[in-house]
């Protein structure tokens, strides 16, 4: 099957690599922009001009927002059903072994379009836009080429046991829904039928060969997510030979290891052009290998038969310059990139470091003793959660309720402090912390004042919380205005802070957003790490704000927020921060650490 696979897919080569440059580039210069713009138009028609947070919820339950998610959906459904049926028409005929060309795949999916569009739509669209970028598995268009779970989550799921195996789960149900399902694209093209139709057939066929179906599609995850290993690895090793032979700092290997450096980049390009292409064409296979019954397969129109058609007829006469002008933006668009990956970083080496919740991988989240490691390990900050208990009192807690921490779900915001102070706070951590209580801000800022700052941020759990109000008025006790900040999800909860005390830096903490974020009253933005992004750096910085990231707890996600330049990053982990700290600037580390370097960096970054 394989073999059969690589055959098919040579057959029309051409055809798959021209319409994959022409079709990325159709996203990322009018697909993508369309969307934000159609958002955009959607908000500023209920006066909105930022969405964050809670604020999505919000607005997608208001007519506006209901419709302006309809018309994104139905977009990105065309967008990405016809990149995979034209790859699968395209593999079709090569299954057939017969040539194609460009406009006549196009045309053929656009006919097909109007049939996948209803029930059967919404499993086609969760296996290609979520489920397949997901898994990783290769079955990822142009539009989603990659897709994960915030760390944020992740790392709050990895907590308890509970988490741990909810996110087994999660992706367990994922995998079985993408081999109930996947059957159903190749179906869709080569049978005369409805998607829902395709749906259940795929379902059957997954009935009848689970096993074969899991030891085709793990063989081409295995061999998938090898090759850029592989890659990786041979250029690696290349770029080591050339140092030892020519030596590290010699004028022959900067020039030698540039050239491998590009060589490696452009198969880069070129293994992230096919893959998509590849798996559509090895899904065909599995599918004709599983089909065990006679169908009626499409009869689709030629050239010849399209040729009567004036919108074909104009198509086809800009066609090669159209062609040869996407292949020259392409050669530029992917050079700018790769230079941006391997030179455009900005190497932040006075970045703070903020203890998430204190050292909460040595001692109890939240706890003075967390506040004491963090101190121990000379974070900049540390950050804390605070809430106020039903008589007011603000003492440091992060979750709704006390399940994780005491097993039972009683909320701080309906107990007193006499009845929070008897909880113990330690022991669901380490025996060695028993006893260990919820503390006090008031406590906690006296134990740091002139040791660490705080980031503090604040959880209002209650109608009418007099939250903010108190921390300022503690803050203000301790004349401690200069040694700590103060972060929310809440937005109006800064702006009381910003009222009551303006000499106070606040954040806004970002889990979402859309529309120019710069423009909110805020000192900084405190963002989890998959939305930081280049843009956001240089507009926060451009009016002299900071951008926060969290929770940062990787080498690779260190580095890579230290090349964007954000000002501060919060991690459970503060050494390994302080140690990619200490190894972050490539100028540092020769002409082959350079190059090395930049071959990983090509590797995670360069998405093409």
């Amino acid at each position: 099957m394989i073999s059969n696979t690589l055959n098919n897919f040579r057959f029309n080569f051409k055809s798959v690599l021209y319409f994959e440059i022409c079709y990325r580039l159709l996203v990322a210069f009018i697909f993508i922009p369309l969307n934000y713009f159609i958002i955009n138009k959607f908000m500023k028609s209920e006066g909105i001009y930022t969405l964050t947070n809670k604020d999505f919820i919000k607005f997608g339950l208001t007519p506006i927002g209901i419709a302006c998610m309809g018309v994104l959906l139905i977009i990105a459904f065309c967008v990405i059903f016809i990149e995979v049926s034209v790859l699968m028409y395209i593999s079709y005929k090569s299954h057939k072994k017969e040539k194609v060309t460009l406009i006549e795949a196009i045309f053929n999916s656009f006919a097909i379009l109007p049939r996948a569009i209803g029930r059967g739509m919404i499993p086609l669209f969760l296996i290609t836009a979520v489920i397949g970028p997901l898994i990783g598995i290769g079955l990822c268009s142009s539009l989603i080429k990659e897709l994960t779970i915030p760390p944020f989550i992740t790392i709050e799921l990895y907590k308890t046991s509970l988490g741990k195996l909810m996110y087994l789960l999660f992706f367990i149900v994922l995998i079985i829904l993408f081999f109930r399902w996947v059957l159903a694209i190749p179906e869709i093209i080569v049978e005369k039928k409805t998607g829902i139709q395709c749906i259940k057939d795929s379902k059957e066929l997954y009935k009848n060969n689970r096993i074969k179906l899991f030891l085709y599609l793990t063989v081409w995850l295995v061999l998938s997510l090898t090759s850029i290993i592989f890659t990786t690895s041979i250029f690696s090793t290349i770029e080591i030979f050339l140092s030892d032979t020519f030596g590290e700092e010699s004028i022959i290997f900067l020039i030698l290891g540039g050239l491998f450096l590009l060589i490696f980049y452009i198969c880069y390009i070129v293994i992230s052009l096919i893959t998509m292409p590849i798996f559509i064409s090895f899904l065909l296979e599995i599918y004709y290998k599983l089909r065990k019954y006679n169908v009626e397969e499409r009869d689709f129109s030629t050239n010849e038969d399209y040729e009567k058609n004036r919108i074909y007829r104009l198509f086809k006469s800009w066609s090669k310059i159209y062609l040869n002008g996407s292949l020259c933006i392409f050669i530029i668009f992917t050079g700018v990139r790769g230079f941006n990956v391997v030179f455009n970083r900005v190497i932040q080496k006075d970045v703070q470091v903020t203890a998430h919740r204190g050292s909460s991988l040595k001692a109890p989240e939240n706890s003075i003793s967390s506040i004491r490691f963090a101190i121990e390990e000379k974070a900049d900050f540390a950050e804390i959660d605070v809430q106020t208990t039903k008589d007011n009192v603000v003492v440091l807690f992060h979750d709704t309720n006390l399940k994780r921490i005491a097993k039972n779900n009683n909320a701080i915001k309906d107990l007193t402090y006499e009845e929070v102070s008897k909880i113990d706070n330690g022991s669901y951590f380490n025996s060695e912390f028993e006893g260990e209580k919820i503390p006090t801000l008031e406590s906690v800022l006296k134990e740091s004042k002139g040791k660490i700052k705080l980031n503090i941020e604040l959880k209002p759990m209650k109608e009418n919380d007099p939250l903010a109000d108190e921390v300022v008025k503690l803050i203000e006790k301790y004349k401690m205005q200069s040694e700590v900040v103060i972060t929310s999800l809440d937005y109006n909860s800064l702006q009381v802070v910003k009222r009551e005390d303006p000499t106070i830096k606040v954040g806004y903490i970002i889990v979402a957003a859309i529309g120019n974020v710069s423009e909110l009253n805020v000192d900084f933005i405190s963002a989890e790490s998959s939305l930081v992004k280049s843009k956001l750096i240089y507009a926060m910085h451009s009016l002299g704000k900071e951008v926060h990231c969290w929770t940062v707890n990787s080498e690779e996600e260190a580095q890579r927020m230290l090349s964007l330049g954000v000002d501060n990053i919060i991690t459970d982990d503060v050494p390994l921060i302080e140690e990619v700290k200490d190894t972050a600037e490539w100028e540092e580390i020769g002409y082959l650490g350079f190059y090395i370097e930049s071959i990983l960096n090509i590797a995670k970054y360069a998405k093409i």
